[in-house]
């Protein structure tokens, strides 16, 4: 007969944290630097900031909520930790067409005197703010359920989001940068199958099949998002029979080649 210690079965028993700890920080490293791309393509790079104050806000208020609700959130940690990784794989996968819609018509320039601007900052923050709220919950409540195992759970943690940010750095010399946030929504629900939340609840079995199909409806279905009217690039392809003859991606941002028979260059000269 074979024998299982205590100590490897507790080690089998917590390779599942690590696997979705590991996962679920990668893909939030990932989608905010896709977003901060994005969110530069649509408007201009220093639009960049709204992530990262989206990113400390959802971190700080998953602090607030998992230390007033201790005792609930451990009870409850099976159903949650899952329930909690998918549902910050479906808000990373439909932040592209929210906010494409709402900050694509966002003008900065109107700020001042259109409250309607106003709106639509906020609700371009709120796509942003509630998937990182819901991935910072998750990361969250793995380490206040395995408080003994802090320090092996943290290193899983950077290494994960020293991971996304390589990984999604990689991406961006093959992939258009809207197709990254499913890409990190990918990766957030591949980090929910070693937990196993079938065996918990039939519903999350059936929530990940529909959030695997959200994911892939809208990595499918999305159209490119149009930059500001008022970059430079809107205005060359504005022009009579202007045409994008050539486009390179990186993580320097999106390069485009416009021709037309009206473009003309004259630096230092007059009008």
């Amino acid at each position: 007969a074979l024998c299982r210690s205590p100590a490897s079965s507790s080690r089998m028993v917590m390779r599942p944290l690590y696997a979705a700890l590991f996962l679920l920080s990668l893909a939030i490293i990932g989608f905010q630097i896709a977003i901060m791309q994005i969110l530069s393509f649509l408007q201009w790079h220093h639009f960049a900031g709204q992530v990262i104050s989206a990113a400390l806000l959802g971190f700080g208020c998953s602090g607030t909520l998992l230390a007033i609700a201790r005792p609930w959130f451990l009870q409850h940690v099976k159903q949650l930790l899952p329930l909690l990784l998918l549902l910050s794989a479906i808000g990373m996968a439909s932040a592209l067409p929210l906010v494409q819609a709402w900050f694509g018509q966002f003008d900065a320039q109107l700020l001042a005197v259109d409250r309607g601007q106003i709106w639509l900052l906020l609700a371009t923050q709120a796509a942003l703010f509630l998937p990182l709220l819901c991935g910072a919950m998750a990361i969250g409540l793995i380490f206040i359920s395995q408080p003994q195992r802090i320090g092996s759970l943290y290193f899983a943690n950077l290494i994960g989001s020293a991971g996304g940010g390589i990984t999604l750095l990689g991406l961006m010399w093959w992939l258009p940068s809207w197709y990254l946030p499913a890409v990190c929504a990918t990766f957030t629900l591949i980090g929910t199958i070693p937990l196993k939340p079938w065996r918990e609840a039939r519903w999350l079995a059936w929530l990940m099949l529909a959030t695997a199909g959200v994911i892939l409806v809208l990595a499918v279905a999305s159209p490119a998002p149009v930059p500001s009217p008022y970059k430079a690039v809107s205005h060359a392809l504005a022009l009579p029979e202007a045409r994008e003859r050539d486009r390179q991606y990186s993580p320097f941002g999106l390069l485009q080649q416009v021709t037309a028979p009206s473009l003309r260059y004259a630096p230092e000269l007059s009008l």
